[in-house]
């Protein structure tokens, strides 16, 4: 387990999920641009499960769709159960390609282009449409 939780103070970066007050955002941000845990690690001074707890962090809340699948599959049984499922510095992080904030400007093989419903970003899910309303791709919040 990271040694300094993920944190969300509503008087402090106006409520934004930080840990050891970083930005998990900008933590995310970084390791799309590096595409290296360690290296981010070392530039916010933190540790390597901290910056890996941040990336599961935005892959599950934040906007990073492309991730979501890793953060449920790969870090959560990781994160929620720490002594029976592993060390959580031996994770494997999530493909940097993947972190872009917004996953419509990715294609399928096929043309159509991912569709992540903004009711589902925010948590409405019962507000979802399910489609696209401009062309038929579904969506893809893992509540469907």
């Amino acid at each position: 387990m990271p040694d300094r939780p993920i944190t969300v103070i509503p008087g402090i970066r106006f409520g934004a999920p930080a840990i050891a007050g970083i930005s998990v955002h900008a933590v995310a941000d970084a390791y799309t641009a590096e595409g290296d845990v360690d290296t981010v690690a070392a530039d916010y001074d933190l540790t390597r499960s901290e910056v890996l707890t941040a990336l599961w962090f935005e892959g599950m809340h934040g906007e990073r769709p492309g991730w979501r699948d890793w953060a449920v599959k790969v870090a959560y049984p990781v994160l929620s159960k720490p002594d029976e499922a592993g060390d959580v510095d031996a994770l494997e992080p999530p493909d940097p390609a993947l972190g872009g904030e917004d996953k419509t400007d990715v294609v399928h093989a096929d043309g159509r282009h991912y569709y992540w419903s903004t009711h589902c970003r925010h948590g409405h899910h019962g507000s979802c449409r399910f489609v696209c309303k401009h062309c038929p791709a579904p969506c893809i919040c893992p509540c469907h």
